[in-house]
């Protein structure tokens, strides 16, 4: 397990020397799968991982971890997993659209702490996998058309 570890910080260093040669900033986000939400803390080794690969290289990182764990700490002990059905596709490790909504509303909470849009526009849209419905990201910075990225799949809220 520690070479996948060591072979995904250097495919993750590339990526950040490539955007730090380019003046991008980087931010990361981790995200549990179900077995995670199941057995896992809010400070588990991805997120100690990807964390301490962070620190002065990311903009900001952003955990998804807490708001699932405590979706998992509300489910009442008559509805054992009751957090799995909600937020997730039943047989699936992929995230619902509720499940799309915790992780967006995590998000977007952590863009707001960290940086504030110029011409007060916002970068989110709603709909399938859509993002940046304006020209702005990070600071203002315009990105042409043909380098945007989608960056949370499901429905999304306006900043």
């Amino acid at each position: 397990m520690e070479g996948g570890i060591a072979k995904e910080k250097a495919r993750m260093d590339l990526l950040w020397q490539e955007l730090r040669a380019r003046n991008i900033p980087l931010s990361i986000v981790v995200y549990p799968y179900p077995a995670q939400v199941l057995h896992d803390t809010t400070d588990s080794r991805q997120v100690q991982i990807w964390r301490q690969w962070c620190e002065g290289k990311c903009r900001r990182f952003i955990s998804v971890f807490p708001p699932f764990i405590a979706a998992k700490q509300q489910c009442p002990a008559s509805t054992l997993g009751c957090w799995y059905l909600t937020y997730f596709i039943f047989g699936d490790d992929h995230y619902s659209a509720a499940g799309n909504a915790l992780v967006a509303d995590a998000v977007i909470k952590a863009f707001r702490k960290t940086h504030r849009l110029k011409g007060g526009r916002h970068i989110w849209s709603r709909g399938k996998a859509r993002v940046a419905t304006r020209m702005y990201i990070d600071e203002g910075q315009q990105i042409p058309n043909r380098t945007r990225r989608e960056i949370c799949p499901g429905n999304l809220r306006a900043l």
